[in-house]
């Protein structure tokens, strides 16, 4: 299985201004790292939590059906835009999500099932063979939980007072405060 993101966030769950206020920062001078950092928080956070932050495009691949009933990796899903396949002749086909499948987007993760009387299509043994495409994350950083942004904040104010490459064990994990924020938000 592998998971890319298509089509990635517009916007990230906190600006500059959040970040500014949490670090207290007050000079301009760092907003690119600022920035950078930001942004390799939110993906950190997104692999701890199985979450996806803010609305993005995401393509999930497998390499058959996987049974009657399966998971989707990034919550909170949006919508499931479309299930392809490579058939056995080779030629990429969509599955019929009035016909064969249903989706569950209330659970987290979101579910993919077979409905009752469907049959996932045989598909060629190349790797990789089915793409499910969908939508995911929360459309405002308002609607991302509190305590996933107050635990992105501090991860960027952790990383910016440590910038250079970090010999000392203690200094190199991730803060307790900011493992313990994001582990109330993750998704089994």
């Amino acid at each position: 299985m592998s998971l890319i993101v298509a089509t990635p966030p517009v916007f990230e769950p906190i600006d500059i201004d959040y970040v500014k206020c949490w670090t207290r920062i007050d000079q301009d001078a760092d907003d690119v790292v600022l920035n950078s950092l930001i942004l390799a928080a939110r993906e950190y956070v997104e692999k701890f939590t199985r979450r996806a932050l803010i609305t993005q495009t995401l393509e999930e691949r497998f390499d058959c059906f996987p049974g009657n009933c399966f998971e989707l990796r990034r919550s909170p899903v949006q919508s499931v835009t479309s299930i392809e396949y490579f058939d056995i002749n080779d030629v990429e086909q969509t599955v019929s999500a009035t016909t064969v499948y249903e989706t569950d987007l209330n659970s987290e993760p979101a579910r993919i099932a077979l409905r009752e009387g469907g049959v996932w299509p045989t598909v060629d043994s190349r790797l990789d063979p089915v793409k499910v495409t969908y939508v995911a994350g929360y459309a405002t950083p308002e609607e991302v939980p509190e305590s996933i942004r107050l635990a992105m904040a501090m991860l960027v104010d952790h990383w910016y007072e440590h910038r250079s490459p970090v010999t000392e064990l203690k200094l190199a994990q991730t803060p307790i405060s900011v493992r313990a924020l994001l582990a109330q938000n993750r998704v089994y």
